[in-house]
């Protein structure tokens, strides 16, 4: 059930963000953070948001997640910001969220491939993530992925111990795989090959009703949720609406993108990070 005075609060301040997001964007500091994560490598990190958050989040792109975050003397730049999350960041810094973009690695110049999500070395990366979030912010983050990038959130999710993070909210799941991956063996069901009953925090599954990507179908989400059986809270939001698309069905700037919709869609995220009350319809 939904509180609706709530839900009217959480969507006005959704609106709210909405309509200051690009301000924030010029206004807000964004700091560019190479992190070194294992011997020899460093992960490009780009961070926005008030320094004394009430929460973060560490967002993972899909596709090869290559964001290419650099700095340019005393700015940071995003040289591919198109993905849902990139470009929303400064949504969740009007929620009071602290956002953390995370690139792909210095030993993965290509990106990152799906192999290469469900590895230790990714989980490590990662792991230095959520340190780097505590020494700065004195907060746990939130793991937080969408299409490609939801292979990561869950793999680290379920493989980091269960006080390292604060939850994790999948966006756009990957329910299907496809041969060109290279998948390990038990991953033709994407995300769902993950062992997600180790996930022992609050996860979040949210999906758009009118996403045509064929390895994300919004009628995975109830299968996602229940596989998440040992998570403590747990809720489906489920997004309508928006723009046309304009990219491909699996693209960014399509409803797998939540194009039109991102500020209502941060809105909902950040209501259950910090109340447990999704402002969204409950899909279950």
């Amino acid at each position: 059930m939904i509180r609706r005075g709530f839900a009217v609060v959480a969507l006005f301040v959704g609106l709210l963000a909405c309509a200051l997001g690009p301000a924030l964007a010029e206004g807000l500091p964004e700091s560019f953070v190479a992190l070194p994560t294992r011997p020899g490598v460093t992960l490009p990190l780009l961070v926005t948001g008030p320094e004394h958050p009430r929460g973060v989040v560490i967002l993972l792109a899909g596709g090869k997640g290559l964001v290419g975050i650099t700095a340019e003397g005393d700015h940071a730049v995003v040289r591919t910001g198109g993905n849902f999350l990139v470009r929303s960041r400064a949504l969740f810094a009007a929620q009071g969220l602290a956002a953390i973009v995370v690139d792909a690695p210095s030993d993965q110049p290509e990106g990152m491939s799906a192999a290469f999500r469900l590895s230790a070395s990714h989980v490590e990366d990662l792991r230095r993530v959520e340190a780097y979030a505590r020494e700065r912010f004195g907060l746990a983050p939130w793991l937080v992925g969408t299409s490609m990038g939801t292979f990561s959130a869950a793999y680290a999710a379920a493989s980091l111990p269960p006080d390292a993070i604060a939850g994790v909210a999948l966006t756009s799941t990957i329910a299907r795989g496809a041969s060109r991956w290279a998948l390990p063996a038990g991953y033709g069901n994407g995300v769902l090959g993950v062992d997600l009953k180790a996930i022992r925090v609050p996860a979040l599954v949210v999906r758009h009703q009118n996403d045509l990507c064929e390895f994300s179908g919004p009628e995975a989400g109830p299968r996602i949720l229940d596989a998440l059986s040992a998570a403590p809270r747990k809720a489906l939001l489920t997004f309508a609406g928006g723009e046309p698309a304009r990219s491909k069905a699996c693209e960014a700037y399509s409803p797998h993108g939540y194009l039109g919709v991102e500020a209502e869609v941060v809105a909902g995220m950040a209501a259950f990070i910090f109340e447990g009350a999704p402002q969204a319809e409950a899909g279950r």
